[in-house]
């Protein structure tokens, strides 16, 4: 039987999906997305418990980054909504440092995604200011900019703007 959802119906439910992540935490939810996917190495999960930091990580990097991170369309920002709410305390410099190597790959590769690499780091500066509100003021990882610097990100985003075919608005708002 074909199930036929509309583009917008898919979109809301990234987005229902990034909420509940938000609310229940990556290691509760994802064993429940990954329960029909037939990769079995990755995710002999029992039922009812936590999803380790190493399965959560190879969860992560193998099917997560790779779905929000590729293309840049109607639906990016709510694939990367939902790639920010994956990310686990434990886990998160290992996390971060997988999706900024990424997308550097993904340059190296050919691909130039100019305005993916800007919403991110969007979401990113977003991010730490959520992170750094609250009670645990600087103290929760990914509170503070230092956190998420990575290596990588400046030689990306100049290699970007460089390989972009004409300096474009996206360009423009992502240096400043």
């Amino acid at each position: 039987m074909w199930l036929y959802l509309s583009f917008q119906e898919l979109l809301d439910g990234v987005k229902l999906l990034s909420v509940s992540v938000s609310v229940f935490g990556p290691r509760k939810v994802v064993p429940v997305l990954i329960d029909d996917i037939e990769t079995s190495t990755l995710l002999s999960v029992e039922k009812e418990k936590n999803m380790s930091p190493e399965k959560l990580i190879k969860v992560f990097q193998e099917i997560f980054i790779p779905w929000c991170m590729d293309g840049y369309d109607s639906s990016t920002a709510a694939r990367q909504d939902l790639l920010f709410s994956l990310l686990d305390d434990e886990c998160f410099t290992q996390q971060w440092s997988d999706v900024i190597s990424y997308v550097f790959n993904q340059q190296h590769q050919g691909f130039n995604n100019l305005a993916a690499m800007k919403m991110l780091l969007e979401k990113a500066r977003d991010e730490i200011t959520k992170r750094s509100s609250g009670q645990e003021l600087n103290q929760r990882i990914g509170s503070r900019p230092e956190h998420w610097h990575h290596t990588l990100i400046e030689s990306t985003a100049i290699s970007l703007v460089h390989s972009s075919s004409a300096t474009t608005t996206s360009a423009v708002q992502f240096l400043w």
